[in-house]
């Protein structure tokens, strides 16, 4: 994703600018296709705009107050060619006076932006506040030109929002009862609105005790254990940990798929990735992340040197998924340390 356009508010009627008219015009004349700088005013006549947006030699402007429809039509007669965008801030004033302004001033724009009133503070744009999105998608299907969303985005509830029209148009192929299935509570955001017959939490890990982890998950996860018609754990430590948070709290531990691990012990030779590696071997199987214990095995290797085994080997068979931490901790270590890489299919001959 690029940055294609550049937005300068400048002749406010409250605030500071946070740039220089000269520092600006310098910057928007600067810039080359398909990079454009947009001028954001509270001009309202079309003489005005004309001026100023001939000297900052802007081609795009955003109009944040109020102007009349003779305004507009006198600026697209002076300035064909100036693109211009009209705000629509949701939350000011009734919403039938946003779609009044749509139909009465649709002819003479060229796009739509949406932004957030803030009671608190009484500012009518560039809040940071997040407004109703239900009430932009109404503003869209309404237009006749295209809508900007603006107004306390981020990437998170941008991403919600995407994945939410994805589930909404999968949901509108479906047919017959619909099982919920989540194994995060992270998915829970843009799938609030789902009317699933029944609805399973599958918790897999504990994933509060992951590093960086979501500073609302523990909230979401609540949220879906009051939602969810029962909840599975993947480990006996799990369903400890959750037993007493829901009346249908079922065990489902890990297991192993004997027969596929079995090969292993009929192989009488090395496996190619792991012919060349010194002897004793210590041995791990499962996924390296953030979770790995990367001081225990520096310590037992260390271990096993003071017993005489210099030329030892600690074989960590799995998916390598963090290559910030403790992957890179191996990584780092050659001479010692082996991350073989596998899918499922593979780790059945490296095992014995």
């Amino acid at each position: 994703m690029r940055v294609r356009y550049l937005g300068f508010p400048l002749r406010l009627p409250v605030n500071k600018e946070d740039l220089s008219e000269p520092a600006a015009a310098a910057i928007i004349r600067a810039l080359q296709p398909p990079n454009y700088g947009v001028a954001i005013t509270y001009q309202s006549t079309a003489e005005d705009i004309v001026e100023f947006m001939d000297y900052l030699g802007a081609s795009l402007v955003q109009l944040h107050g109020g102007i009349a429809s003779e305004e507009l039509t006198k600026l697209k007669h002076l300035r064909p060619h100036l693109t211009v965008i009209k705000s629509l801030v949701i939350g000011e004033r009734p919403f039938e006076e946003l779609v009044d302004t749509l139909q009465r001033l649709g002819a003479f724009v060229d796009a739509w932006i949406t932004d957030t009133f803030d009671p608190a503070t009484g500012a009518s744009g560039a809040t940071g506040k997040l407004h109703d999105w239900q009430l932009s998608r109404r503003l869209v299907e309404l237009a006749t030109k295209p809508v900007i969303l603006a107004g306390g985005l981020t990437p998170e509830n941008v991403r919600e929002a995407t994945l939410g029209r994805l589930l909404e148009a999968h949901l509108a192929s479906l047919r017959g009862p619909l099982i919920a299935w989540y194994y995060t509570p992270m998915m829970l955001p843009f799938s609030r609105g789902m009317d699933a017959d029944v609805t399973v939490f599958d918790a897999m890990d504990e994933l509060s005790k992951f590093k960086f982890a979501p500073a609302r998950l523990l909230e979401l996860e609540q949220e879906l254990i009051d939602r969810a018609d029962m909840v599975f754990t993947g480990g006996l430590s799990l369903y400890e940990a959750k037993k007493d948070r829901h009346e249908r709290v079922h065990c489902f531990p890990s297991s192993v798929d004997r027969a596929h691990f079995c090969k292993a012990r009929a192989r009488l030779f090395d496996p190619a990735d792991q012919e060349e590696l010194p002897r004793p071997r210590l041995g791990f199987y499962g996924v390296i992340d953030e979770r790995f214990d990367t001081a225990l095995l520096d310590a037992a290797a260390a271990m096993h040197e003071l017993v005489g085994h210099r030329d030892q080997a600690v074989l960590l068979l799995g998916q390598a998924v963090d290559a910030g931490t403790a992957a890179g901790h191996v990584e780092a270590r050659p001479r010692q340390h082996h991350i073989v890489r596998r899918q499922l299919q593979g780790v059945g001959d490296g095992e014995a």
